[in-house]
């Protein structure tokens, strides 16, 4: 669901910045990488949370979290990189990597863990950290799926995604946005995942 509803997002916000791109294919190729891109992360989290309970000496799940998503960015990173380099010949500046897929690990857990816990402020505690994440990651000099797309557009000008820059404001916004979707539904999902049936 976050992929989902967050490529929706993307592409519409696209097709404000590019209205002469063709609307059905933008929204159907955005809302697809971004799909696959949220299904990777969670997987990689996921994984890590349930390999945490079967150790002999377990670690912190939020630490196996975190460490489960920054091995999926780093993977993400390489492929992208060699991927972008073997076709284009060029070295990509920046796309997401192992940082934005710790912080990501980090703060998808601590919603999920929020939200197992009974409170009246849990769900707007959980959006807290994701915009918390999304501001950590943009002040850091990281990027998240809006911004490596923006980054790629620049540097490969005569792609079809020819967009503007962003003032950094707006880039630091819609950092904020994407990690609180990415976390509220990662967090939202483990805990699904995790309920007992008599719950």
């Amino acid at each position: 669901m976050a992929g989902l509803f967050g490529g929706i997002l993307i592409a519409m916000g696209l097709l404000q910045l590019q209205p002469h791109a063709g609307a059905f294919s933008t929204l159907i190729t955005i809302t697809s990488l971004t799909l696959f891109m949220a299904l990777l992360g969670s997987a990689g989290i996921s994984t890590g949370v349930a390999l945490s309970r079967h150790m002999r000496f377990p670690i912190l799940p939020i630490a196996s979290a975190a460490i489960g998503g920054m091995l999926v960015g780093a993977l993400v990173k390489l492929v992208g990189f060699d991927t972008l380099q073997l076709l284009t010949g060029q070295v990509p500046t920046t796309i997401t990597g192992a940082w934005e897929g710790l912080l990501l690990g980090f703060s998808a857990y601590s919603a999920y863990w929020l939200l197992g816990h009974p409170g009246r402020f849990r769900f707007a505690i959980s959006a807290g950290v994701g915009v918390l994440t999304g501001a950590c990651i943009q002040l850091s000099g990281g990027q998240l799926m809006v911004g490596s797309l923006f980054a790629l557009a620049q540097q490969y000008p005569n792609a079809s995604l020819n967009i503007p820059p962003l003032p950094p404001l707006i880039s630091l916004l819609i950092c904020m946005l994407e990690a609180l979707v990415f976390t509220v539904f990662i967090g939202l999902g483990l805990t699904l995942a995790t309920r007992s049936p008599k719950d």
